[in-house]
């Protein structure tokens, strides 16, 4: 055994005392890091999940996909825009 683990099994109550102090000391310095190592991140995006149940792929894609394109693509400040079209 190395001479860490013969003192920390020997004074098991000051590795304890030593943990608690070191937790309390992240649970204080956590909150007051900067934004700049932590910053915010945002993924701005929206999901339209619209189900017809039985209907085929090609089915959703004229009936449902379709209209629902077409009322996105006017949005300002849109970038990107993708549709999928599966069973039901």
């Amino acid at each position: 055994m190395t001479w860490l683990s013969r003192i920390s099994l020997a004074h098991r109550k000051l590795i304890l005392l030593i943990t608690i102090c070191l937790i309390g000391f992240g649970g204080y310095v956590i909150p007051t890091l900067k934004q700049q190592i932590m910053p915010s991140l945002a993924f701005p995006g929206v999901v339209v999940i619209a189900p017809y149940p039985g209907a085929s792929p090609q089915v959703v894609e004229d009936q449902v996909v379709g209209p629902i394109e077409d009322a996105v693509k006017g949005l300002d400040g849109l970038e990107a825009m993708s549709a999928t079209s599966r069973q039901g």
